[in-house]
């Protein structure tokens, strides 16, 4: 093994010599000018920053609490508890916005009295929370394990208990010192995410403000959040309704009582952490030793990484679909008994994955039914029941997306629903056994019509990888030494179930007809998602690679270290066929190539060709904003009232995006209105409708005049709408008597 110095030293030069190299590139940068750019928005961010991280720190430990007790056992490592703490926290997060969003009590004195009130359930029936983070940072001999009635530990310290052969070699006190050479490579990659972090009082990137920032806004406005199909922005609608992702980022946010545009950005470091996180959990569990770290640092050439600064939702499902995955390869090993609690444990992470992001939760239940399918005797008493749990706690996604406007109650009563069928199966295995008859019939109809277009399914099949896989040159090459190296960890079920997954969903997608919105929804949507997904999977077997070329014996001694470093040059120089020119390319990134990228965003601002490269809206829109803020603060706009906005254009860069900034219902009337995949909100509307609109009595009307035909004032004026509020950008109307 190379002295760490020596590691981290030789990543820090090939990451010099990389960015001299992206320095004549399209991705140049000005390190001066990169440092103004976020030095001058630290006033903004740093704040931002500690309070979203504390924000999250409450939930994450009261999800912790959850988890504790769910699972029934305690935490192996302090990073496997912190985890557990971020799924159960957006479990305990999705009960919440079921609970409260309904009622309008979606608010922040609410939100700490519950958190508080989970926190002090936790102290009084297991004891202190304290020794949660620290009870086995002493001895790598100690497992986290309950001690005088307490979660995790007491202070008296946690009693030890035997490593079972099972798990492998053991992990260090700590989930980061595996190997820390590797982290401090990591830390240098990540380091450019944490600076656009900090230069970013917007979160960066464009399509999440539509149908990520504005939900949260709306839900941390209004404390409201009362039907499942609930969008405040008209761009995308009930389809790209994440209620998981509103949850969880609605809870934080309120906590950290912040615009959501600026709260949803300053989520990038937390969030990664909770990737970061998955990542190493599900590497540990398929392959073992430092497979983990491993895993983490192979991470930083997917898209997903490139993806971590918008803490979009295709990337923070990560961390659920992670721990899901890892649970059913503990089961698959033997390492973990089955139990109905766990099945329904594990059953609603399966579902919080579909709530927080429907596809690549769909790609994680299909992932387990694989598995299940393939291995049956090691794993129907726990799976079976899991996705019945899972099934039916998804079912509000489902209403969403379906625009089936259900109130958010659904989602508890959907638990108790849950609960049944998923007892059944534990209880009865002659259920277990017709269920899974059910689903093997199923697969063998759908092999049965494949192979009546056998050629049709394999071109499909074989168009959609031969896409993708291209993208990822080092990932599938280093995974295809790994079936040498480790063939039998490589093929883990549960890596074989996740890869056939997106094999599946790849060639199903490429089948469905191009016409019609829906299917053009599809296949667009699916084969864009497998970059987030697929990556990831090699990203697991190329780490099971770089950890038996690590540590096979059979290697001569300088070879391991002469693999790492041609390993860390290929995934930090950026050397490729062409340069790299696609800021928005979803393929391998170099390191170089990703912080260059960074730093330039934070050079000049991720909005350029916005009114404001940094935060959008400039003093005139902002002026707009805070007069439709005094009248929700006079309670005369409330959460079901709707905004008409009058504009010569829908995109953000030309209106005031009025649901991302101030959480209103928003309705747009513009002349360049369209139907598209990316415009199925159902609340964008043509210009020539703009009468009829404003005789259907929506409570205020937002006109911005620029563009638009002379006679638009006149008419919303016609129209019983006096003015609230002008300058020059626009003019605030609301309805007379209103």
């Amino acid at each position: 093994m190379p002295p760490p110095a020596t590691v981290a030293a030789f990543a820090a030069v090939l990451l010099a010599i990389g960015l001299s190299m992206e320095a004549r590139g399209p991705f140049g940068v000005d390190p001066g000018a990169a440092a103004a750019g976020v030095v001058g928005q630290l006033g903004t961010t740093l704040p931002a920053a500690i309070l979203v991280l504390a924000a999250t720190g409450l939930n994450v430990a009261a999800g912790l609490v959850l988890l504790r007790v769910g699972l029934g056992r305690p935490f192996w490592t302090p990073g496997e508890a912190l985890l557990a703490g971020f799924v159960g926290a957006t479990l305990l997060d999705i009960i919440l916005l079921g609970a409260l969003g309904g009622t309008g009590t979606f608010r922040w004195p609410v939100l700490v009295a519950v958190h508080g009130a989970v926190l002090g359930v936790g102290h009084l029936a297991r004891g202190r929370i304290g020794p949660v983070l620290v009870a086995a940072l002493p001895s790598p001999d100690t497992r986290l394990a309950p001690s005088g009635g307490s979660i995790v530990g007491s202070s008296a310290g946690p009693r030890p208990l035997p490593w079972p052969a099972a798990m492998g070699p053991r992990p260090g006190w700590w989930v980061l010192t595996d190997w820390w050479p590797l982290w401090v490579v990591v830390g240098i990659a990540w380091s450019g995410l944490l600076l656009l972090q900090l230069a970013s009082p917007v979160v960066p990137f464009v399509d999440v403000l539509p149908n990520h920032v504005a939900p949260v806004e709306h839900l941390r406005t209004f404390g409201d959040f009362a039907s499942v199909t609930t969008t405040a922005s008209p761009i995308y609608g009930p389809s790209r309704t994440f209620l998981g992702y509103a949850a969880l980022l609605g809870v934080i946010d309120t906590l950290a009582m912040l615009p959501a545009a600026l709260g949803v950005a300053a989520f990038a470091l937390p969030g990664a952490i909770a990737v970061a996180l998955g990542v190493h959990r599900l590497g540990t569990a398929l392959g073992g030793g430092k497979t983990g770290a491993w895993a983490v640092l192979a991470f930083v050439l997917t898209t997903s990484f490139v993806r971590l600064p918008d803490a979009r939702a295709t990337v923070l499902v990560l961390p659920l679909a992670a721990w899901c995955l890892a649970e059913v390869a503990d089961r698959v090993a033997g390492r973990e008994p089955a139990s109905l609690r766990r099945s329904v444990l594990l059953g609603a992470g399966l579902a919080a994955a579909i709530l927080v992001h429907p596809v690549i939760g769909a790609l994680t239940v299909l992932s387990v039914g694989l598995v299940l399918a393939g291995w049956p005797d090691r794993t129907k008493e726990q799976l079976v029941p899991a996705l019945l749990a899972a099934g039916v706690l998804a079912l509000p996604q489902l209403a969403a997306m379906t625009e089936v406007a259900l109130p958010t109650a659904v989602a508890l009563v959907a638990i108790p629903a849950a609960i049944v069928p998923a007892w059944v199966a534990a209880r009865f295995g002659a259920v277990r056994n017709l269920l899974l008859w059910i689903g093997r019939l199923a697969v063998l109809m759908a092999a049965l019509v494949a192979l009546v277009d056998a050629a049709d399914v394999w071109d499909a099949g074989w168009a959609a990888l031969d896409k993708l896989l291209p993208t990822i040159p080092i990932l599938v090459w280093v995974s295809v030494a790994g079936l040498v190296l480790a063939t039998r960890r490589v093929l883990n079920p549960v890596l074989l179930g996740a890869l056939a997954a997106g094999v599946i969903a790849a060639t199903a997608t490429n089948l469905v007809p191009p016409e019609g919105t829906l299917q053009a929804a599809l296949r667009f949507e699916v084969p864009k998602t497998l970059h987030y997904w697929l990556p990831v999977i090699f990203v697991l077997s190329a780490a099971i690679a770089l950890e038996a070329a690590w540590t096979d014996a059979r290697l001569p001694v300088v070879v391991p270290p002469a693999l790492l470093a041609i390993f860390l040059a290929m995934a930090i120089l950026p050397i490729r066929q062409a340069p790299l020119t696609d800021a928005y390319y979803l393929g391998e990134r170099r390191v170089s190539e990703t912080i260059s990228l960074q730093l330039r965003t934070a050079q000049q601002g991720y909005w350029v060709g916005y009114p404001d490269a940094r935060r959008i809206v400039v003093p005139e829109q902002e002026a707009l904003l805070a007069a439709l803020r005094a009248e929700i603060a006079a309670g005369r706009l409330t959460a079901s009232s709707e905004v008409l906005h009058v504009a010569r254009s829908f995109q953000q860069w030309a209106a005031v995006p009025l649901g991302v900034f101030a959480g209103v219902i928003e309705t747009d009337v513009t002349p360049d209105a369209e139907v598209s995949i990316h415009t199925v909100g159902g609340r964008l509307h043509r210009y020539a409708e703009l009468e009829s609109l404003l005789g259907a009595g929506c409570p205020y009307v937002l006109l911005e005049p620029a563009g638009l035909p002379s006679d638009a004032r006149a008419r919303v004026v016609a129209a019983g709408y006096r003015s609230l509020f002008a300058n020059s950008r626009g003019e605030l109307f609301i309805r007379e008597g209103g």
